[in-house]
């Protein structure tokens, strides 16, 4: 929705100077966001909010996947992220958590 703007008159010339990067919410359970269309023009989504504002960190479902893998429910939300070509926008006052959260690649 956010590039419809930019790119609803692509015949018309479309955006003068095109973006490079798309930052929107992405995670597990909120992937409304059309890939195909931001790597069309070129361009890299970037999830912003990838734990969903850290609900995902504790999800029941993606516990039960980590353990099966020895990961944390924070570690497969951004992986599931980075297997669908989107880049991570994280944040953390924790170093640990942020460890942790570069072992999912």
């Amino acid at each position: 929705a956010q590039l419809s703007c930019l790119f609803s008159a692509e015949g018309e010339g479309g955006a003068v100077v095109p973006p490079v990067a798309n930052q929107m919410r992405f995670y597990v359970g909120h992937t409304g966001v059309d890939l195909g269309l931001n790597a069309r023009h070129g361009i890299v989504v970037q999830a912003y909010s990838p734990l969903g504002n850290g609900a995902l960190a504790s999800d029941p479902l993606l516990a039960a996947i980590g353990r099966a893998h020895g990961k944390s429910a924070a570690q497969v939300a951004l992986r599931y992220i980075l297997q669908k070509n989107v880049t991570v926008a994280t944040q953390s006052t924790s170093q640990a958590a942020v460890r942790l959260g570069g072992e999912a690649v």
